[in-house]
């Protein structure tokens, strides 16, 4: 088998669906594709979670390669297309944390409280200022 083209096991995986033609074919790619990985999420966990996610959607989606191209070519972009994807999901749900938080909150800071403040006030008739918590 290793001296077979991508194309030949791509054609002997279809006909059998033999993991060992599948698992020489993802060892010979699983280094660069780690590679390519890891010089866009720069982190050494994520890129393997991100390599394995490319190579399950190779799998999932080998049955429709058409070989219009190489198969590392169509390889190649099935990783970048996951790299972005991964990136743009982590860009939505980035937290922001920040060092301290504000010591004293005032209603002024908290609308829908100073609205509750003053309907608590009026319903006990009490003049702006009186009763009022501090949070």
């Amino acid at each position: 088998m290793s001296g077979c083209q991508d194309e030949d096991l791509i054609a002997a995986y279809r006909n059998s669906w033999s993991s060992e033609i599948l698992d020489e074919l993802i060892r010979r790619h699983v280094g660069r594709v780690r590679a390519l990985v890891f010089q866009m999420v720069l982190d050494d966990g994520t890129a393997d979670d991100v390599t394995q996610e490319v190579f399950l959607r190779v799998v999932r989606h080998l049955p429709t390669f058409d070989g219009r191209s190489k198969f590392s070519t169509w390889l190649y972009r099935v990783a970048m297309n996951t790299c972005h994807s991964y990136l743009e999901r982590a860009r939505r749900s980035r937290l922001e944390f920040r060092e301290e938080l504000p010591e004293r909150l005032d209603a002024a800071s908290m609308p829908v409280q100073a609205v509750l403040d003053a309907e608590l006030r009026r319903e006990r008739g009490c003049r702006p200022g009186c009763g009022q918590q501090s949070y």
